[in-house]
């Protein structure tokens, strides 16, 4: 009981008033935290004591625009809907509520994505953009902070306000971050950081920034409706298949012909660049293919003809005929042998000479070095056929005519029998055959024959 005692003028006497208190009721929830300067509280949900602070202009913005009574819940559900109808309704943002399970608080403005759902609800997670996992769901940024197990908002579309945009300017494109999980970047990202645009800056404030949401998730080349990668492999390229109007992965050889139009340029690794399969010759061939078949690289040429280069290192057998080709101060070809082998071999089984040197004028060279295939060597003499060299070592004379009086002479190596052979030649005086034989070693005796009859001379020491 509580006792009030009230003294008036118009009272005779003092008078006690007795006031009956009622049963005392539950305590109520109270006001939300937060909140700024300005703000007013609104319903946030259906839920008994769901409020929060929102800003008044949002308010005025809606009341403003409403014409008619709305007297109850009743009456604002119909305007909305008839206003949605009607295409007149404007919204702000697209808000959705998510719960965070995350173990840690959610700060305002952090970009998340879909990670999971319980109660109804979607879980979210900060995103990074260093994976599809974490960045292809990104959803959208944290309207205010929401703590552990709690649930919040996130606003996926439209104007996100209260932020520190202070070191942006406005009109700056903002990118999800692929170094740090929940914030943006200026800078566009590339491979293999996955390129996620989350929007733009509209106002810069060390408070009251705000940012157009706009969540744009780029694409994996998989991810594309006319691409169909199937178990991809290192070294696979994609090519076009009229077939199923997609591009497809394979191996350059899976796809049969390839054409190049530019230059293909390799790099020293640790596997070779090119690779042709061995012992394979192609059953059609045209000019400018080439191929490797057993032992031998070949080459078409313009001609159609093959030409084929040896790939045994130890030796280098040519099946067509080769022509080096300079115009240089160097030799055109020169050998280096550092073992006992030679330097040059020539096996011949054929029935032209073995080595033939010439000038090249006139054609053919009447001057020319000859080696026939039975070793015989000509010197100044006509490549007409290596029968044409008679002796072991023969010395053409073609001038036709004695020089200064002088007699002329051929001079060979005879291996039938003889030695030294000269045939003198001299206007006038006929011909005379003149070889010597050898040497009697024994008897110290010089033979020699002269028009076939033999003659001997005692030869001494000298001087």
């Amino acid at each position: 009981m509580a006792t009030i005692t009230i003294t008036s003028g118009s009272w005779a006497v003092d008078a006690t008033l007795t006031i009956g208190v009622g049963v005392p009721g539950t305590d109520g929830v109270g006001v939300p935290v937060g909140g700024v300067t300005g703000q007013v509280l609104a319903k946030a949900s259906a839920t008994n004591y769901d409020t929060e602070w929102v800003n008044v202009d949002d308010v005025a913005a809606v009341w403003g625009q409403i014409s008619g009574t709305i007297t109850d819940q009743g009456d604002l559900v119909t305007y909305v809907a008839d206003q949605l109808a009607g295409g007149t309704a404007v919204a702000k943002t697209l808000e959705i509520e998510v719960r965070n399970q995350t173990g840690a608080t959610l700060d305002a403005g952090a970009i998340v994505y879909i990670s999971g759902a319980t109660g109804n609800k979607a879980t979210v997670s900060k995103a990074i953009a260093t994976g599809d996992a974490t960045s292809a769901q990104t959803l959208g940024f944290v309207k205010e902070a929401i703590t552990n197990n709690a649930t919040g908002k996130v606003v996926v579309r439209g104007t996100i306000e209260n932020l520190d945009t202070s070191a942006l300017a406005e009109g700056q494109q903002l990118y999800l971050s692929g170094t740090t999980a929940g914030t943006w970047q200026t800078t566009k990202p590339t491979a293999p950081v996955h390129l996620v645009y989350v929007g733009i800056v509209t106002r810069s404030h060390p408070t009251l920034g705000t940012i157009e949401v706009a969540i744009q998730n780029g694409a994996e080349i998989g991810e594309l409706h006319d691409v169909a990668i199937t178990s991809p492999v290192n070294g696979q390229v994609l090519k076009y298949d009229s077939a199923t109007d997609l591009w497809i992965n394979g191996a350059i050889t899976s796809f049969g012909a390839v054409t190049f139009s530019g230059k293909i340029s390799t790099t020293t690794g640790s596997t070779a660049p090119i690779n042709f399969n061995p012992a394979t010759t192609p059953t059609t061939q045209v000019a400018g293919d080439v191929w490797m078949g057993t032992n031998t690289l070949f080459i078409r040429g313009s001609d159609n003809v093959n030409r084929g280069l040896a790939t045994v290192a130890s030796t280098q057998t040519f099946t067509q005929p080769q022509t080096i080709q300079v115009a240089n101060a160097n030799p055109s070809l020169t050998l280096t042998q550092s073992g006992a082998g030679g330097g040059i071999r020539i096996n011949n089984t054929g029935a032209g000479a073995c080595i033939v040197v010439d000038d090249g004028s006139p054609v053919p060279d009447t001057t020319a070095f000859i080696v026939t295939n039975s070793g015989r060597v000509g010197i100044g003499r006509a490549p007409g056929g290596q029968g044409s060299i008679s002796y072991d070592l023969d010395v053409g004379d073609t001038t036709g005519a004695a020089q200064d009086g002088t007699v002329l002479a051929k001079t060979y190596f005879v291996s039938d029998g003889g030695g030294l052979y000269f045939n003198e030649q001299s206007a006038g005086y006929g011909t005379t055959n003149f070889t010597i034989i050898g040497f009697d070693n024994s008897n110290n005796l010089l033979i020699f024959r002269i028009n076939g009859t033999e003659y001997a001379i005692g030869v001494s020491s000298y001087p």
